[in-house]
């Protein structure tokens, strides 16, 4: 801590991952924190290691793409909306034949094309090679959204995905439509966001007095992180680019509406009485994963709804339930005179 009694983070503010907007956002509510920002949070990380500053904020994605020796995740601040947006002038259901949509992820490609197989998907990177004019930087997010956006005006593309925090870094100010979780609307595709999706988290050293910022960290978010990265320890790494993921904490309630306007009844059984009344109107812990084969056209979804005090058995089942299915959709299956000719496995992550 500064002689000033400031506490002092260390924030990248041109990244566009929202990290930058949270902490900007805890230094409004908390004026005992003053921001030092940096183009190079891997040497404020080396700094703070080394006893210069007092926390680092950064995205659960930096984190993880950069370990940082000496350094531990104290707390996360509230989770701002994890799920991707299309920028474009009608929803997807309305684009107009073989419409070019730019994705960079693999995985959103793959559920882009299980809600339209027609869509033409390309990448960033595929978009600039075919491009008579200069590109930007690709490692530049927030000058990739603005090209992006201004191809899309000149009709060159007709929308592309991007997280929101990088919407609203770009200041881009056209239509966008939410590539969401749908739930209680089992009519429309669902799309898991990527790992890790929308958490800002804090780095300290260890043995950073918890409690000097423990009003301004949010422990639901914090369980969440946990969550999802624990189910990502639990994953083949050679799936892990195909992997949509969602952990977060919900009221009973509306977990309850939905399960109604689905017709869920094996899951309403565990959890309500025989008179249809909660068994506890504690929070739960909904835990979602899916994989897509390369096309779209197949997909593994295994989720859970649990009670908070067992989340972590329930991230125990749902990996078992996941890895027992993905077993039997990927392997051989051999001529038998019993299942007759050879078949091919039933999905091909690879494209």
């Amino acid at each position: 801590m500064s002689e000033e009694g400031t506490l002092q983070v260390y924030y990248n503010p041109s990244l566009g991952d929202g990290a930058g907007a949270g902490a900007r956002r805890l230094a409004e509510k908390n004026q005992a924190i003053s921001l030092l920002p940096t183009d190079n949070l891997s040497g404020a990380a080396d700094r703070l290691s080394q006893g210069e500053g007092d926390l680092l904020a950064c995205s659960a994605e930096w984190a993880i793409a950069n370990p940082c020796g000496g350094l531990t995740v104290v707390g996360t601040l509230a989770r701002k909306e994890p799920t991707l947006i299309m920028v474009s002038d009608d929803k997807m259901e309305y684009l107009a034949k073989s419409a070019i949509i730019v994705a960079e992820l693999e995985l959103t490609r793959r559920q882009l094309l299980r809600a339209r197989a027609d869509l033409d998907i390309r990448t960033p990177h595929s978009i600039a090679e075919s491009s008579r004019e200069e590109s930007p930087d690709l490692s530049d997010k927030v000058a990739v959204a603005t090209w992006l956006e201004d191809l899309r005006q000149r009709g060159e593309i007709d929308g592309f995905v991007i997280s929101r925090s990088l919407f609203d870094a770009a200041n881009i100010k056209s239509r966008r439509h939410t590539l969401g979780l749908q739930r209680g609307e089992s009519g429309r595709q669902r799309f898991l966001p990527p790992p890790w999706q929308g958490f800002t988290l804090l780095m300290a050293r260890p043995g950073f007095p918890l409690d000097i910022i423990i009003d301004d960290l949010d422990e639901s978010a914090f369980l969440a992180f946990n969550l999802e990265s624990k189910l990502l320890h639990g994953i083949d790494e050679n799936f892990l680019p195909y992997v949509g993921l969602y952990a977060g904490q919900r009221q009973i309630g509306p977990v309850l509406r939905e399960l109604d306007s689905e017709d869920d009844l094996h899951l309403r059984t565990e959890l309500t009485d025989g008179y249809g009344k909660p068994l506890s109107t504690k929070p739960r812990v909904e835990l979602m994963l899916e994989v897509l084969n390369s096309d779209g056209t197949v997909t593994i979804s295994v989720e859970r709804i649990a009670p908070y005090d067992e989340s972590g058995e329930a991230v125990i089942r749902i990996l078992q339930t996941f890895t027992d299915l993905m077993e039997i959709a990927t392997m051989e299956h051999l001529a038998s005179p019993r299942h007759g000719e050879a078949r091919p496995p039933m999905m091909n992550l690879e494209d």
